[in-house]
């Protein structure tokens, strides 16, 4: 499985952390699905590492921790399936 970027994943049902390169090719009716080599499943989470930054005029972006731009403020990182989930909450509070 060369073809896909190898980047860690989390799997959604038995949260086994591996990477893409790791799932295994399954025939599905659409082709071949790549699951998860503990337990099957076919859907995972982007443990991508991620970096949100703000602007003094409160627009939020995220990217790669070498994206910041001068003038961002650093606000959370973490893992990119998780992380806009965090700042969408946060910013409807604040």
């Amino acid at each position: 499985m060369t073809d896909h970027k190898d980047i860690l994943v989390q799997c959604t049902r038995c949260r086994n952390k591996h990477k893409e390169s790791e799932r295994i090719a399954m025939p599905s009716e659409l082709g071949k699905t790549l699951v998860c080599p503990r337990c099957g499943c076919k859907n995972y989470y982007d443990m991508t590492p991620q970096v949100a930054w703000c602007w003094a005029s409160g627009l939020i972006e995220m990217g790669d921790k070498e994206q910041v731009p001068e003038g961002g403020i650093v606000v959370a990182h973490g893992p990119k399936a998780f992380l806009k989930g965090v700042l969408t909450a946060a910013a409807r509070h604040g």
